[in-house]
């Protein structure tokens, strides 16, 4: 089966309980949350700094339980516990393609394998009394990818099969699957050839 058209997205959500901004706001500081991977019990956060020096802050931010890495004097990679919004969508199937955040809302982009996919994707935010409002719908023209490649992508990204440290091989992911290993690795082998080939079709 082939799935009629991959859809991206846009998801505005309040970030009232996020504790990596919360802290950096009470510690007075400027910044702009460039990117978030999120996770259902940890999120990371790749911060800039509009003033100040990263390096100074590394002892308060692990003073109030944060991870943090100090990437250069105004860039750190910082680890805390993920917030509503993150726990909620971490959750679904579903693609996080990208999410920046401003003060007080986080931006997502998300792919969803169908248009049919998107009034779960509502209950589910609704259910969690979040704060949010669907900014934009696109369709993600020629990706077919088949519903399999698209659980098999998934699950690859959220057990965090693309980390630079992961701890999932090949063999659980199919098993969590339910297919032999080389039966997954060619689903994951042919969904990240279309994904990719969609990335460049539209930078060319």
């Amino acid at each position: 089966m082939v799935l009629p058209m991959v859809v991206k997205v846009m998801v505005s959500i309040k970030r009232g309980d996020c504790t990596v901004s919360n802290t950096l706001s009470e510690m007075g500081l400027d910044f702009t949350t460039v990117k978030v991977n999120i996770g259902i019990t940890e999120s990371i956060h790749l911060i800039i700094l509009k003033g100040g020096s990263a390096k100074g802050l590394i002892n308060s931010l692990r003073s109030k339980g944060l991870g943090v890495y100090v990437i250069d004097d105004k860039t750190l990679w910082i680890k805390g516990p993920s917030y509503s919004s993150c726990k909620t969508l971490a959750g679904l199937d579903l693609m996080i393609n990208d999410v920046h955040s401003t003060r007080d809302r986080a931006i997502y982009n998300v792919w969803l394998p169908s248009r049919n996919r998107i009034p779960k994707l509502i209950r589910y935010l609704k259910r969690s009394n979040l704060d949010f409002k669907i900014v934009k719908v696109e369709d993600i023209g020629d990706m077919e990818l088949t519903e399999r490649q698209f659980e098999a992508l998934v699950l690859a990204y959220k057990r965090g099969l693309f980390n630079g440290s992961r701890k999932v091989s090949m063999t659980e992911l199919a098993k969590e699957l339910g297919v032999t290993p080389s039966t997954y690795s060619e689903l994951l082998r042919k969904a990240l050839k279309k994904v990719v080939k969609h990335y460049f079709d539209e930078l060319i």
